[in-house]
């Protein structure tokens, strides 16, 4: 695991822009302060209450690239994007392969450069977004094609898409000039507003910025994540950001207001200071009821972040007690999920926090195996 996120950055990241960085005001009122030194001792059953491990199956169809770019659970089954080649594999609780969604192609219900995906939390329609700009709705079970929204031929291109309401789509675009985030309203058909202006170098040329969607929902809320620093935002109705959580990591805060554009060698080579000495790269994050859990990157370490909502109160830590890592890539209020590679996986999890059935699978794990879903119970 100490390996992972370096290695999705140089997998995924990189995209387009310029300007000056000029978005919400942060919330002086609503900083929590975060003491990093302060390395709290955290055990996994302080959390959760059990450990499971989901080794996707490996066949002739259902072979995943890595990294995968998203992983969605719904109605008890695994779907997951391998935007590599374009295509949703379903798999089942179990991690049994069972189909997979590939509509590759020129038609009206097919499409190019498969990006984002979700199930329409107001209609279940299943929603496959292009980054050329345009989203094809779908039934459930993605085998009949509904219709196809397109954004103005002004966007170029999209990275990241969410439901804000049932006729509001939010996008998220690493290229296009100026603002980033666009409200779409499907019935109006057009961009109704936009907002958060960042110079676009900073999602080309450096590695501080998301690698997955920078968007997340928490009951019917929309909440955006800032990876250079870890702020969150509420997307509001009318596309406006709200602070949500905010950090004081005192000396360790860092800034990309003094940065400017510079070369990809030239911020690989910066990044290795500033993740020495500054806390950056949030690029996995969830919410509940009850936590917000994030993981960043600082004195050249991986370090966990956990909200305790109810008591106001932040534990930070690199590794839980048992020597496993929770890496919220999907979270809701009863499960935390993530993956890894096979190769990752003994740094990820000590496999005495699982139960012998799934000790079995872990030993069977090979290097040639599709990546391995972790799912931890909250208690």
């Amino acid at each position: 695991m100490k390996n992972i996120l370096v290695f999705i950055i140089i997998a995924m990241g990189l995209a387009a822009c310029r300007r000056s960085s000029t978005i919400t005001p942060r919330d002086v009122k609503g900083i929590k302060t975060v003491n990093i030194d302060k390395n709290n001792v955290v055990s996994i059953y302080d959390i959760f209450s059990k450990v499971e491990i989901i080794p996707l199956e490996m066949t002739e169809e259902s072979a995943l690239g890595y990294p995968l770019r998203k992983i969605l659970v719904n109605d008890g089954n695994y779907y997951v994007l391998d935007y590599t080649q374009n295509t949703i594999f379903k798999f089942d609780s179990c991690g049994k392969y069972l189909d997979k969604i590939n509509k590759l192609g020129s038609a009206p219900e097919e499409y190019t450069l498969l990006y984002d995906f979700s199930f329409n939390p107001y209609n279940q329609n299943l929603e496959l977004m292009s980054a050329m700009g345009y989203v094809n709705i779908y039934d459930h079970s993605g085998e009949f094609f509904k219709q196809r929204v397109n954004l103005p031929k002004t966007v170029h291109s999209i990275n990241y898409f969410a439901n804000l309401s049932p006729d509001k789509y939010v996008f998220f675009s690493n290229t296009k000039e100026g603002n980033k985030i666009m409200l779409y309203d499907i019935k109006e058909k057009k961009i109704t507003s936009e907002n958060y202006d960042v110079p676009s170098f900073i999602f080309t040329n450096t590695p501080y910025h998301h690698s997955y969607s920078p968007f997340y929902m928490h009951n019917d809320t929309v909440c955006f994540v800032q990876a250079y620093n870890g702020d969150v935002f509420t997307i509001c109705e009318d596309g406006t950001l709200k602070p949500r959580f905010q950090w004081n990591f005192m000396e360790y805060n860092f800034d990309i207001s003094t940065l400017k554009e510079e070369s990809i060698e030239f911020y690989v080579n910066h990044s290795r200071n500033v993740s020495s000495h500054y806390a950056t790269c949030f690029l996995a994050y969830g919410e509940n009821s009850d936590y917000y859990i994030t993981r960043f990157r600082l004195k050249k370490r991986y370090y966990h972040l956990i909200l305790n909502k109810k008591e106001g109160t932040c534990l930070t830590f690199n590794s839980l007690k048992e020597g496993c890592d929770c890496f919220p890539f999907l979270m809701d209020n009863n499960y935390l999920y993530f993956y890894v590679s096979p190769r990752e996986l003994n740094f990820a999890l000590n496999p005495d926090v699982l139960n012998s059935r799934d000790r079995l699978k872990f030993e069977t794990v090979t290097f040639d195996d599709n990546p391995i879903i972790i799912k931890y119970t909250f208690k």
